[in-house]
């Protein structure tokens, strides 16, 4: 990452209508008012992705390294609904909570762990979870007692574990009983009398799978549950009973910026494809653009990004791809069209490092932050930053007398508004020897250009197969343009 990597962005909208687009870039959290950036007064560990959720009004942000930070619209803090809560590499609001994954407590990181804050209390939260550095011990005694500790105001709990992680009586015990803000009385007595160790003590956590090597990656939320992403596994999460169960078969994801919600269902990317689940099961939906998910590059696999468009279309961003016949697409987006089911691509001229959505004046907007460091407000105007916006289609094979070959002519392409396209052909099953059929793997240009409501565009001499696709592009500025239909001349059908 480079001192000018955008390293999170949120859209947060307020109860009383107050509206702020957040960024951060390098170390420092910026707000958007009235059209220009302003710095917020804080200074974070430089280049670590930021998360955010909003809860209670307030935003929420979480980067793994720093305190975790709230904000209300005008002042940050690290105290404000979060007083010894654990730092997160991840957040999520669930069910009047918030919840932390990948936390990390007096230096210690729980890579599989999820930590919970308590239900609100006047529009406050506690986390349930006391820290310190300055334990006293009794030999032979079950009682302890931390001066400046706040056990009370803390809201820990009987029967929560308490762990001292330095001294001689190193390890897990149990809270038997909360006898005062600064004193606690465990289930068993103490081996050692000793001062000074450092401990911490809190129940609002389970562990998801700590025996498979793997560490958590991210939230979702599906049918009343919160989703807990690895690598390569899924879990959901029940507060009715707190249960915590994993799904069956399916794949977790590599990056946590994929993880979308559509209706009801929840999109997301691993390595070996795009997943949705809903209903207790993940579903690989990519099959139809599995040369893209094989383009992804090592270094992309965590940096996809997700967001959702039109309220029911999944964009993915995948980096620049190489696909199977050799050919790239810079800055690839894969959108998924959930209601016709349907794959569609496109190239942008930015790498995209984070996607929000963000409400002004009621009307969802997305708003993405590229690896320079710029903000754009997307799938607005006719342009991308007075770039012109490409567009590829590539046909289903042609067979215009099935079982025959022939002779591909000429293509004739009616059209409005089609002023700058090109078109390229695959010839498909042709002969190269007595019994030997291939495809072409590489796409070749026709010889054309489509000037008028109707050209004409010429295959070079000697384009003789069964079949043929097309693959025709677009690049402009004009708000639409239409290809209404396509005629394929051909000649000399032989039988085989």
């Amino acid at each position: 990452m480079s001192n000018t990597d955008l390293l999170g962005i949120y859209g947060y909208n307020k109860a009383n209508g107050t509206e702020k687009l957040i960024a951060v870039w390098s170390r420092s959290p910026m707000i958007q008012n009235a059209g220009s950036w302003e710095m917020a007064p804080i200074t974070l560990t430089p280049y670590q992705k930021t998360e955010f959720r909003t809860f209670l009004d307030y935003v929420f942000m979480v980067d793994g390294t720093d305190p975790n930070y709230s904000y209300d619209g005008t002042t940050w803090s690290t105290t404000t609904n979060l007083t010894d809560s654990p730092i997160g590499h991840y957040i999520e609001n669930y069910n009047v909570r918030l919840y932390l994954l990948d936390v990390t407590i007096l230096g210690t990181r729980y890579y599989s762990r999820v930590w919970f804050s308590d239900l609100p209390k006047n529009n406050k939260i506690t986390w349930g979870l006391e820290t310190g550095t300055n334990l006293v011990q009794t030999a032979a005694s079950p009682t302890i007692t931390s001066s400046g500790a706040l056990f009370v105001t803390r809201n820990i709990k009987i029967g929560d574990p308490f762990t001292i992680t330095t001294g001689t009586n190193l390890g897990e015990y149990t809270v038997q009983s909360i006898d005062s803000e600064t004193q606690i009385t465990l289930t068993k007595d103490l081996t050692y009398s000793t001062t000074g160790s450092s401990f911490w003590v809190g129940g609002n956590w389970f562990d998801v799978a700590t025996d498979d090597g793997d560490s958590g990656k991210g939230f979702g939320k599906n049918s009343n549950e919160i989703l807990v992403f690895k690598r390569n596994s899924l879990h959901r999460y029940s507060d009715n009973g707190n249960s915590i169960r994993q799904v069956k078969g399916a794949v977790g994801t590599t990056a946590r910026r994929s993880i979308i919600n559509i209706g009801d269902y929840t999109y997301y990317y691993h390595q070996t494809g795009i997943y949705r689940y809903g209903s207790g099961s993940s579903v690989l939906i990519s099959n139809a653009i599995v040369d893209l998910i094989e383009g992804v590059t090592t270094a992309n696999q965590t940096e996809i990004v997700a967001w959702v468009s039109k309220e029911r279309i999944a964009n993915f961003y995948l980096g620049t791809v190489t696909l199977r016949d050799g050919s790239t697409i810079s800055n690839c987006v894969a959108s998924f069209d959930t209601n016709a089911s349907q794959w569609s691509t496109r190239s942008y001229p930015f790498a995209i490092a984070a996607a929000t959505t963000w409400l002004e004046s009621n009307v969802p907007n997305v708003y993405i932050g590229d690896t320079l460091g710029y903000v754009f407000k997307i799938d607005d105007g006719n342009d991308f930053n007075s770039s012109d916006i490409p567009l590829q289609v590539e046909t289903h094979p042609y067979y215009p007398s099935p079982g025959k070959t022939v002779q591909f002519n000429r293509l004739t392409v009616e059209g409005e508004n089609a002023h700058n396209v090109s078109i390229s052909y695959k010839l498909i099953h042709k002969q190269v020897g007595m019994n030997h059929w291939i495809n072409d793997s590489h796409w070749k240009p026709l010889k054309g250009q489509q000037s008028s409501q109707m050209s004409q565009w010429i295959f070079p001499a000697g384009c003789r197969a069964e079949g043929v696709a097309f693959k025709i592009m677009e690049s402009s500025k004009i708000s639409n343009f239409l290809i209404e239909k396509i005629n394929i001349g051909w000649s000399n059908p032989l039988d085989l």
